[in-house]
């Protein structure tokens, strides 16, 4: 099957720019979790995250 579009080199290069945007968008979102998570999970042991 043939794709009808065609992208340029310049729209292929955006796209990609995009794609690893929004991949490194949703890593720190899930860094974000996680931490919160340990933290959230440290101070119900009572213990102090502060040092």
């Amino acid at each position: 099957m043939e794709n009808g579009i065609q992208l340029t080199e310049e729209q292929k290069k955006a796209r990609n720019q995009r794609s690893i945007a929004i991949g490194l968008g949703l890593l720190a979102f899930v860094v974000v979790v996680f931490v919160v998570t340990v933290i959230r999970k440290i101070q119900e042991q009572g213990l102090d995250v502060s040092g």
